[in-house]
């Protein structure tokens, strides 16, 4: 399986109600896609998000971030966040959150 984590840090907290609404369309996408074993968001904070997505198999990650709700929310990204941090990774288990927040720290 894939594993997609993303580390997103929001401009200001006028951007917040966009965001929310774009990562929430994305979240129920990704719940509803093909291939997808997981699906996770927690919070860092007021600004930090993160993002976990476990995919059977790379074609099914790559078919869901390049389309819908999680292209539109790419496509805004720039206007919404100031820092984003993407890792993907071949894994025999979900993670947790621990092991998330450390491969990010590496990106």
């Amino acid at each position: 399986m894939i594993v997609l984590v993303t580390k997103l840090r929001i401009k200001n907290v006028l951007k917040i109600p966009t965001f929310l609404l774009l990562g929430m369309k994305a979240v129920g996408e990704a719940k509803k896609a093909k291939g997808n074993l997981h699906t996770a968001i927690t919070s860092g904070g007021l600004y930090e998000k993160y993002s976990m997505t476990v995919w059977e198999s790379e074609k099914d990650m790559l078919a869901y971030t390049q389309n819908g709700a999680h292209k539109k929310a790419m496509d805004k990204a720039l206007e919404l966040v100031n820092d984003i941090k993407v890792s993907y990774w071949k894994s025999d288990h979900i993670p947790e959150w621990e092991e998330v927040f450390e491969r990010l720290e590496k990106v």
